[in-house]
């Protein structure tokens, strides 16, 4: 159950929406970096979204080599940028931070990870 703040008489309200139909977008990028690091063998990994009083859905994700290229390019610009210069990075870093040219490519990298949380 989620136990929600106090409502305005002191009392708690408790809710389970049940569990979820897809996954969060910031679920995915998790996701695709440990199929690689299983290597290429793993194809797909299950999610279980479970709740305590309604039940669980299992969810496929697919693995996707395109999107977890595309993560790692970013990746290596986040390295670049920050790690080995030894910087903190700003706030929301992406994409402010990019060149130019890869703005546009950052916008196809976050409708990728939403495309893959809707399937």
């Amino acid at each position: 159950p989620k136990f929600n703040r106090p409502s305005g008489n002191g009392q708690f309200i408790i809710a389970d929406p049940g569990p979820h139909d897809n996954v969060g977008g910031w679920i995915i990028p998790q996701l695709q970096f440990e199929m690689l690091c299983l290597g290429p063998k793993c194809t797909h990994a299950i999610l279980v979204s479970c709740t305590g009083l309604r039940g669980a859905n299992l969810i496929l994700v697919e693995r996707d080599d395109v999107l977890i290229s595309k993560m790692l390019r970013f990746s290596a610009y986040f390295i670049q940028l920050f790690v080995e210069k030894r910087q903190t990075p700003p706030v929301n870093f992406f994409p402010q931070c990019l060149p130019k040219h890869e703005k546009e490519s950052y916008k196809s990298l976050i409708a990728d990870i939403k495309r893959v949380g809707r399937n």
